[in-house]
């Protein structure tokens, strides 16, 4: 089986819940250091404990009688401005956990996943096409010479709990078969023809409505005896917004021509 592809909401919560919780530890190390500060301030503020009680009173009071009146400062500044950071950070830190949270949502109504072949003629081999979003597909390779003029092949379906509509993004190619279309494929879904076509040296690609669950069987036969590979891309998307596969498909991943 081919490994899933990554999920981008599942890269934007993971980095949420890291830098959350690193902002999240400055925080609270923020607030651990006021509060240490604030017990040496009322330590030291505490009346020494002398021998002579007396004596003590009334060199306070002495001492209160002959020094001009201060007004009261409050905090030192420095604390002021550690106790405003530590509030910031873990306002913040709440931010970005609500953002994971919000994210895990997120990951389990939203899906990208490459399809896995189950059953049937299996690709004689597989690599990963190279892409600038990070989701790159994988496309599979079926050389078709000699007697092999059929493929049949199911790919199985993103099982999920709950059911949802989704896109099938199909790209059959047919490098090498020359400059006219030689090879016709069908996909077949739950088993009807949902959709076909001729594929020649470019790509052909299809949008098809899909459920979660569902199988997609592909079916590829040569037209002539000529020799050929026939390349073959199947992606299942699943968004929670279905528009969401179209512009993600065309805007980022280039995985259609047609």
């Amino acid at each position: 089986m081919l490994a899933a592809d990554p999920n981008p909401v599942e890269y934007l919560s993971w980095w949420s819940a890291i830098v959350g919780t690193l902002l999240g530890g400055l925080g609270t190390f923020s607030a651990l250091v006021v509060l240490w500060w604030e017990w040496q301030r009322r330590r030291e503020a505490r009346p020494a404990r002398q021998a002579r009680p007396a004596a003590a009173a009334e060199r306070a009071t002495e001492a209160a009688a002959s020094a001009p009146t201060v007004p009261a400062r409050g905090r030192p500044k420095a604390q002021r401005v550690l106790v405003t950071v530590s509030v910031l950070l873990t306002i913040v830190s709440i931010t970005l956990v609500a953002g994971l949270v919000q994210g895990l949502r997120l990951m389990r109504d939203t899906s990208y996943r490459q399809l896995v072949p189950v059953a049937g003629d299996l690709p004689a081999r597989q690599s990963v096409d190279a892409c600038d979003s990070g989701l790159c597909p994988v496309t599979h390779h079926w050389d078709l010479t000699g007697d092999t003029r059929h493929v049949e092949v199911s790919y199985a379906g993103l099982a999920r709990r709950e059911t949802q509509r989704g896109k099938a993004v199909l790209g059959v190619a047919a490098p090498g078969c020359g400059p006219s279309p030689q090879v016709l494929w069908q996909a077949v879904i739950d088993g009807e023809i949902a959709a076909s076509g001729i594929a020649g040296p470019g790509n052909t690609g299809k949008v098809l409505d899909v459920t979660t669950g569902q199988t997609i069987t592909m079916i590829v036969d040569r037209a002539t005896t000529t020799p050929c590979t026939v390349d073959l891309r199947v992606s299942w998307i699943v968004f929670f917004a279905p528009d969401e596969a179209w512009r993600f498909m065309n805007g980022r991943d280039g995985l259609l021509e047609a």
